[in-house]
């Protein structure tokens, strides 16, 4: 019997949360009917792939270069393939991807094309509503990563029918991650944190969006009423700004960050609550994994973090630092008791409402 040949483009496998996301849509195609490629657009043979899927194989384009502007090189080398693989179905994560699948689409009609957007805004600029507007075709389906996702493609993809457009809530393999949570005092160590602070942690990329701002001024405002409190932060990117903030707070000493930290979500166990102060937030992978590691939350009701930890998570209005301190203050001064109760409520809502065999039924419903 002819295999289905299936087809994942994306544009980099430089981030563990996009290798776990990827991982867990080649599993929706494990069974022998099956045979998945991964094109990586800017990869290479060196790129770190492991898959757990032996009916799945790698090619990386590294196209970094030609990913601006129309991308014709890499359009038309990625439609080459296609016509020679002679692919079935294609599936593509975040915008980029999506623009050549759109394109490489007109010229290789694939049976189903299934877009995955993880963030919000993705249609924010005219000329991209234009192009899909101008190439879209009837064998597309948009996948929002939460109602929140899906609301904005549905307001932004103009002439594309709504019930084409669904929600699939990301997952985690809980078993994998649980199995790897370092516990708390050897990841205090690694990461240079005493026994008896209080911490409260986060992990993300040091970006405008994930609010790390207004947290350093939240912390601000009861630093004087927690003397062994301590901000942990996890994650690479733009970090002048923020040094600044903190030596302008006073915070300096009471703020450690941590920088990049591969496989980041092994030291969860290190923090005595996760907050993530995100402004804009499509979903929010690494709260999964919080919910994993039993931690309580205190997040925001940025994009579709509402819909990750519903009711166990603690919410304030995004962008709102005296709301976030007021609550980060609640946390410092309440019992080991009640953090580990509002954790276990967290964890009990990752196994009841991001089941892996719910995703692949999803999934496989919106299959030709």
């Amino acid at each position: 019997m002819k295999k289905i040949k299936v087809v994942h483009i994306v544009y980099k496998w430089d981030k563990l949360a996009m290798n776990n996301i990827i991982n867990r849509y080649i599993e929706v195609f494990l069974n022998d009917l099956y045979e998945n490629t991964v094109i990586v657009i800017d990869g290479n043979s060196d790129t770190p792939i492991n898959f757990k899927n032996k009916n799945c194989s790698f090619i990386g384009l590294n196209k970094k270069s030609s990913l601006r502007g129309l991308k014709i090189k890499t359009i038309y080398e990625i439609y080459k393939i296609c016509k020679s693989e002679k692919y079935d179905i294609a599936i593509c994560h975040r915008y980029a991807p999506f623009f050549i699948t759109l394109l490489v689409n007109i010229l290789y009609p694939f049976q189903k094309v299934l877009a995955i957007f993880h963030g919000l805004d993705q249609f924010k600029k005219i000329g991209r509503r234009i192009l899909f507007f101008l190439f879209n075709k009837q064998n597309i389906t948009a996948i929002g990563v939460s109602e929140a996702v899906r609301n904005d493609l549905c307001n932004n993809l103009w002439g594309f029918p709504k019930e084409k457009i669904v929600t699939v809530w990301n997952i985690i393999n809980t078993d994998s991650i649980e199995n790897t949570f370092i516990d708390r005092e050897q990841a205090r160590i690694q990461l240079g944190i005493k026994k008896d602070w209080f911490v409260f942690g986060t992990i993300g990329t040091l970006n405008l969006n994930k609010g790390h701002e207004f947290l350093l001024t939240a912390f601000s405002l009861i630093k004087n009423d927690f003397p062994k409190v301590k901000i942990v932060i996890i994650g690479g990117g733009l970090k002048d700004d923020l040094f600044k903030q903190a030596n302008m707070l006073g915070i300096q000493n009471r703020v450690s960050f941590q920088g990049y930290v591969p496989d980041a979500s092994h030291m969860l166990k290190a923090f005595d609550v996760f907050i993530f102060p995100s402004i804009k937030e499509g979903f929010g992978l690494v709260l999964l994994e919080a919910m994993a590691a039993k931690l309580p939350i205190l997040t925001t009701d940025a994009g579709g973090i509402e819909e990750v930890v519903g009711n166990h998570g603690i919410i304030v209005p995004k962008g709102n630092a005296k709301a976030l301190s007021e609550k980060m203050y609640e946390l410092a001064n309440s019992s080991q008791h009640y953090r580990s109760h509002l954790g276990e409520k967290l964890y009990i809502t990752l196994h009841s409402q991001f089941r892996r065999d719910d995703f692949i039924k999803k999934v496989s419903s919106l299959l030709p």
